[in-house]
């Protein structure tokens, strides 16, 4: 079974934005990894 990966990057300013809330300089919560047929499952379901 095969699995994708995505992970969102951000310029390294993003923690300049003045926003104390803002998690997206967490690293931790920038990935996100589903199996092939998890893919095929949402793109099944998106049509």
């Amino acid at each position: 079974m095969g699995r994708l990966a995505a992970t969102i990057v951000y310029d390294p300013d993003i923690r300049n934005d003045g926003n104390a809330a803002n998690d997206d300089c967490e690293t931790g919560n920038n990935r996100q990894v589903i199996t092939s047929q998890q893919l095929a499952q949402k793109l099944a379901e998106a049509h």
